[in-house]
């Protein structure tokens, strides 16, 4: 049998925050290696690419010197959200000025109760900066981890979301737009529910604008991978898992296509649980399932006018829809339990293939410490040498949670190394 190759680190998974953990690593010196799992990939859209200006982002990006390749690979300023309702089109600018300008003459009806919403959206999202700036152990880890992330939430605007939350609105067309914002940052929240922390955050970044690459949306990746490479790590996409040894709760050996076997240190994970579960032999957890239906037009039937990132709300008392504009077609997704809408006015040209319905995964209740409903998974996972990354832990947050899962799993990670000799004198 072949020497196994043995490494400080392992990533299992093609999402972006194990990409970002691989290169930190990297970037310290520890011999790391991504694998691909050998499973197709998540169909799920990515919400946009906003909150580049988070704290742990631009940490992130300093740490592995891609802030001016990052600038210099964006295609111009933050690019404006489109909205569309049932009855007008509104685009809602990064500046403050303007969004006011925008949504004033929008709702000129509602526009005191308006104007309160953004407030505390604004107030909400802003505060949020300490607890995920990467100093706050999230998920936290322990009874003092716990106890400073209680002080932390109580101690911030923040925590008057904690218990009876108030709702986003009582206002039903203000409940259409929040909806729509909500299915453009990709969160599952209730508009007619009370507001979250992580869909004020969300809004928050989201009304700043949606940061555009050149390139197209993998660019981030590509340019986290290269600095992977740069450092001394190793990513093969041709080299996927295929097994996965597990002894006395600590993975032992990575098997991949080509039958070699690969040990470490640590093993981080970075895709769905469905992946995790198949490599590691065990049932997946039950998921909070919602019965959705989905239509999908290609792109030479869109309307005209439909731009991604955007959100489309049928009218007062009709089931919601979310529309999502990807590469290849344009997806329209809302409950199989309701009737479906009226599509043929927002597509008057095309054939809608309505009759696909599946199951949609909702945000699943953390433990009564997670008082804001940010985290859904432990950094660390069920084994002893494991972590996750991802919004698998984080859900909900884009960027920033890939950014900040990365970020404790290298802090996770190094606690858990053995030391390196020291070279020298």
């Amino acid at each position: 049998m072949a020497t196994p190759e043995h490494y400080d680190l392992l990533v299992i998974g093609r999402d972006l925050a194990g990409l970002l953990t691989a290169a930190l690593l990297a970037r310290r010196g520890r011999r790391v290696r991504v694998l691909l799992p050998d499973a197709a990939p998540d169909p799920v859209p990515r919400p946009p690419l906003f909150g580049l200006q988070a704290p742990v982002v631009q940490r992130g990006l300093d740490a592995l010197g891609l802030v001016h390749a990052t600038r210099s690979r964006l295609s111009g300023p933050p690019a404006p959200v489109v909205v569309a309702l049932p009855d007008r089109r509104l685009t809602l600018e990064p500046s403050l000025e303007a969004r006011g300008r925008v949504l004033g003459a929008a709702f000129p009806e509602v526009r005191g109760e308006l104007l309160r919403l953004f407030d505390r959206i604004e107030g909400y999202g802003r505060c949020l900066d300490p607890l995920l700036s990467g100093e706050v152990e999230l998920p936290p880890e322990g009874f003092a981890a716990r106890r400073t992330l209680r002080r932390q939430v109580m101690a911030l605007p923040v925590g008057l979301l904690v218990g009876v939350a108030p709702p986003w609105s009582e206002v039903p067309l203000l409940r259409g737009l929040i909806g729509t914002l909500l299915a453009v940052a990709g969160r599952h929240d209730d508009p007619a529910g009370p507001i979250s922390a992580g869909g004020a955050r969300a809004i928050w970044h989201l009304c700043q604008g949606v940061h555009r690459f050149r390139d197209g949306p993998g660019t981030l990746s590509e340019l986290v991978s290269e600095k992977l490479k740069t450092f001394g790590g190793l990513l093969d996409p041709e080299h996927t898992v295929k097994a996965v040894t597990v002894r006395r709760k600590e993975i032992v050996a990575v098997y991949d296509s080509r039958q070699r076997r690969h040990t470490a240190e640590v093993i981080i994970f970075a895709d769905d649980d469905a992946v995790m579960a198949e490599l590691l032999g065990t049932p997946p957890p039950e998921p909070a399932l919602a019965r959705v239906r989905h239509a999908v037009v290609a792109p030479a039937d869109r309307p005209a006018g439909l731009q991604d990132p955007m959100g489309w709300l049928d009218t007062v008392g009709g089931p919601a829809v979310r529309v999502r504009a990807g590469d290849q077609a344009l997806r329209m997704v809302w409950r199989g339990d309701a009737e479906p809408p009226p599509l043929d006015r927002l597509t008057p040209f095309a054939p809608v293939d309505a009759d696909v319905t599946e199951a949609c995964p909702l945000p699943l209740p953390a433990a009564d410490v997670d008082l804001l409903q940010l985290f859904r998974r432990p950094i660390r996972g069920p084994l002893k040498n494991m972590l996750r990354v991802g919004p698998w832990v984080l859900p909900g947050l884009g960027l920033e949670g890939d950014f900040l899962t990365a970020w404790q799993a290298v802090e996770a990670a190094s606690r858990m190394l053995p030391r390196r000799a020291r070279v020298g004198p």
